[in-house]
């Protein structure tokens, strides 16, 4: 698993991963494992515990169509942002520089991609980390930020799984068998031995209000007589400074990724312009609003 800390980047894990990085699906030597992942490791096989079931029950995917419309109508590969890829730190290179026209990344673009297609708010503090399935993936533009790529764990759980064979082919055939969906280098996952049978994926099929409507109890008798309702104002749409900032903090200043979010609001209407007198496409004219708060200071505030 190639995982990164939210809402920072963990060194550690980037630099213990930056082994065999040139081939995608090249696994980290087992040697790579800390004295204390060693120690976890033999109480997980003294104690006989099931990781890969307990990873099916905790890991949280893309929803399906957000994968599959991506690389239907934008681009074949499924990268949500194509020029972008993990920066190789332990061999020089730097994160948030721009090298032949790819863009190096810690981590940030991956998670921001599938912390939106979940509906995430990128800062909430949830203890989930963002992992890469497939080994040395991320260090290429063409799946580091692939939704099928990429699935949520609980941080506490990503040191059992970081080396663990059997987690990782569970995961690259769930990936598989969700979204149809592997790196073009390697052949088709197999299902392999002790593969779960039951995974929890409410987040992979069914919207919020789904879920949250099987958790509260059915009306009473009382509940469906009808009833006056006070008059809510529904609520204005943010200004467009106020989303900006929000950009601003949830893409930690990534110009490219704050540009592209602000292109995705204005066609979903999560922002809206009070007018556009000079024809400006949404893309120029997020980038002239957040060039404006860069240098005028308000993003900040």
């Amino acid at each position: 698993m190639w995982c990164s800390t939210h809402p920072g980047p963990n060194a550690v894990l980037l630099l213990q991963f930056e082994l065999n990085q040139d081939t995608p699906g090249t696994m980290p030597s087992q040697d790579a494992r800390s004295p204390a992942q060693k120690a976890v490791m033999r109480a997980v096989v003294h104690l006989s515990i099931d990781l890969q079931a307990l990873i099916a029950e905790v890991a949280l995917w893309a929803p399906v169509m957000a994968h599959k419309a991506r690389v239907e109508n934008e681009n074949p590969t499924g990268a949500v942002y194509p020029h972008v890829r993990r920066a190789r730190l332990g061999s020089g290179e730097k994160a948030g520089v721009v090298v032949d026209g790819i863009r190096l990344d810690r981590n940030n673009y991956a998670n921001a991609a599938l912390r939106r297609a979940l509906k995430f708010h990128r800062r909430r503090k949830d203890g989930y980390q963002a992992c890469h399935i497939w080994p040395n993936t991320c260090y290429d533009e063409r799946y580091h930020t692939v939704l099928a790529n990429l699935v949520l764990i609980p941080g506490p759980l990503v040191s059992l799984t970081d080396f663990d064979t059997g987690v990782i082919a569970a995961l690259q055939y769930r990936a598989y068998e969700l979204y149809d969906w592997h790196p073009f280098e390697v052949p088709p996952p197999e299902r392999p031995s002790g593969y779960p049978e039951i995974w929890s994926d409410a987040a992979t099929t069914d919207s919020r209000a789904d879920r949250r409507s099987r958790r509260e109890p059915a009306p009473t008798q009382a509940d469906s007589q009808p009833q006056l309702q006070a008059h809510v104002r529904a609520p204005e749409p943010p200004s467009q400074r106020d989303f900006m900032r929000r950009l601003w903090r949830e893409h930690g200043g990534e110009h490219d990724a704050i540009i592209n979010a602000w292109v995705q609001a204005e066609a979903s209407g999560e922002v809206v312009r009070a007018s556009n007198m000079q024809g400006l496409p949404p893309q120029d004219y997020g980038r002239r609003l957040l060039y404006d708060g860069v240098k005028k200071g308000w993003l900040e505030k």
